[in-house]
């Protein structure tokens, strides 16, 4: 019985890892999107974005307001139709 408690917290401290896609919304020169996590996390989480062109190239996406909640991502390369990715990896609240 012990076995088993002991595997389900270790279960239970291990990070939630959370992806997802939004479409891009063209503000000015600049390229802005806000995305709300699915489900909140405990504290704010190490994201991962991205974004690639039609070609198949990755772009440069920065992260200019991160919240336990939501990722604020921009980038210089808009075009209609494009997509941020991002990967969320932290503690999800309860």
């Amino acid at each position: 019985m012990a076995n088993a408690d002991s595997a389900a917290q270790t279960l239970a401290d291990l990070p939630a890892t959370v992806s997802g896609r939004a479409p891009c919304a063209k503000t000015g020169s600049n390229n802005f999107t806000r995305i709300y996590f699915p489900r909140p996390f405990q504290s704010v989480p190490d994201v991962v974005p991205g974004i690639q062109d039609f070609s198949g190239t990755w772009r440069v996406v920065a992260i200019i307001g991160l919240t336990s909640e939501y990722v604020d991502l921009t980038t210089n390369y808009w075009h209609v139709g494009n997509m941020f990715t991002y990967i969320a990896v932290g503690q999800l609240a309860d």
